[in-house]
């Protein structure tokens, strides 16, 4: 089985660096970033899924927000699955 191809490998590198970048800058980014108590609807980027959300959900959590994860696996784009889906989520909350 042949390795990944060298873009492949590249987009997991540069995921690995902005989550650290967002890590590192999170303390700054804090002081400007509104607090409250409104639900946040997070919905990951294609082809992510929830845990790509995650330290942005804990991010919004701390400044007093509610946030919940679209729950429905990977984002595959606008498919009538994901789209019934989105609706059934947004009932939910």
């Amino acid at each position: 089985m042949p390795g990944p191809s060298i873009l492949r490998l590249a987009t997991e590198v540069a995921a690995v660096g902005e989550l650290g970048a967002f890590t590192m800058s999170a303390p700054l980014v804090k002081r400007w970033l509104p607090r409250g108590d409104r639900p946040v609807f997070v919905m990951p980027g294609f082809l992510a899924g929830d845990g790509s959300t995650r330290p942005l959900r804990r991010t919004l959590d701390r400044l007093g927000h509610t946030t919940y994860g679209w729950d429905l696996g990977r984002n595959l784009g606008p498919t009538p699955e994901i789209l019934d889906g989105i609706v059934d989520r947004i009932d939910e909350l």
